[in-house]
């Protein structure tokens, strides 16, 4: 097909997940990325509730909000298979950048305000890459990096999200020890 979607061993799809997207998608042919909202674990009652997300429902994704925290949860996405952007290898945080260079490109990206996806553990839980902290944030780091060395990003860019990157590690550790 024309469009890819994600699903690990360990997440979970809406009923409906696809059918909901692809509505959206036809009618939208400007979107090239598409994610929703995920929950953890199981959904909740109101999660299988079925909307019809439209163009005012839907929050276009800007590169300020990407900055300030991934609004893309890989298990809720779907991509255009044609985008000349793919995975980068594993030491960058791969989706992150991915949706981060799409976004940088001037092409469209969306969330839909539809719970798509769940996952069957917490984030950043023991068992996944996402629980080796440090080892997230070096990759996030070289992403960051990566955009930078290829003129993607300025200077004062660069700064701005290693710094933010800091602070969310540093929030995230401490949540972890509190727990």
């Amino acid at each position: 097909g024309e469009w890819i979607a994600f699903l690990d061993s360990d997440d979970g799809w809406h009923p409906q997940k696809l059918q909901i997207q692809w509505e959206w998608i036809c009618a939208h042919p400007q979107a090239v990325l598409v994610g929703g909202l995920t929950e953890e674990f199981f959904p909740k009652e109101n999660a299988m509730k079925i909307l019809s997300p439209s163009l005012q429902d839907a929050t276009k994704v800007t590169f300020i909000e990407m900055l300030i925290s991934c609004r893309f949860y890989t298990r809720t996405v779907m991509l255009q298979k044609n985008l000349p952007y793919r995975f980068a290898d594993s030491r960058y945080t791969e989706d992150y950048l991915l949706w981060l260079e799409i976004i940088l490109a001037g092409l469209e990206a969306y969330v839909l305000p539809q719970v798509l996806a769940f996952s069957f553990r917490p984030e950043f839980s023991g068992g996944s890459y996402s629980a080796e902290l440090w080892k997230h944030e070096k990759r996030e780091l070289h992403a960051w990096n990566y955009l930078y060395r290829k003129q993607k990003i300025h200077l004062v860019v660069l700064a701005v999200a290693i710094s933010w990157s800091y602070l969310k590690y540093l929030r995230r550790a401490m949540k972890r020890a509190l727990t």
